[in-house]
């Protein structure tokens, strides 16, 4: 069971919707199978100024996306807490619920161990045009979680890719201040 926790503050995040939209294309390009899971859809924060009546509008944009309910709760408050609880409780003993859950057990039983997978490897290639493209699973998963009109996100990101030792590689390969560096679908302009 996946339960979705959306922020209606706007102060972290602006647009609900585009959250939800995100995290469920992250879901089916980590595994398919966990956008199949059952889900609830909580919209959080209801206690601030505007997010109450914002409710009924995520509501309706994400029912045109097959969720049937969002939950209005405020953790401050703690509104809409136990009806939350009593649904995710309801949802968890579900014999729809169950049934995927014993499914996938026995089906990763039977497989055996997932094979170990290095999520840390990445290759860095550069084409004609002088773009450095970064390809890795764990790299492309950073910067798709990365709020890139955020600095203190950006930030991050620029401490992940020390770390990996991704920068060091990238300069080692000729990358210079204001290249431009693909990794996935993002765009990046090269800095120190």
């Amino acid at each position: 069971m996946i339960v979705h926790l959306l922020d209606l503050s706007g102060f972290e995040r602006i647009d609900p919707v585009e959250d939800y939209d995100k995290i469920r294309d992250e879901l089916v390009r980590y595994d398919p199978r966990l956008a199949g899971l059952p889900e609830l859809v909580v919209a959080n924060k209801i206690d601030l100024a505007d997010a109450r009546d914002l409710v009924e509008v995520v509501a309706e944009e994400l029912a045109s996306r097959g969720v049937e309910r969002v939950y209005p709760v405020s953790a401050v408050t703690g509104e809409g807490v136990d009806e939350l609880r009593a649904a995710i409780a309801r949802a968890v003993l579900s014999t729809e619920t169950a049934t995927v859950v014993a499914q996938d057990a026995q089906q990763a039983l039977r497989a055996g161990p997932a094979p170990a997978v290095d999520e840390s490897a990445y290759e860095i290639e550069v084409d004609e045009e002088g773009v450095f493209s970064v390809r890795g699973k764990a790299v492309e998963r950073w910067v798709v979680m990365c709020d890139l009109n955020n600095h203190e996100s950006l930030m991050h990101l620029h401490r992940q890719l020390t770390k990996s030792g991704i920068l060091n590689a990238l300069r080692d390969a000729g990358c210079q201040d204001g290249d431009t560096v693909r990794i996935g679908e993002t765009w990046l302009d090269f800095t120190e």
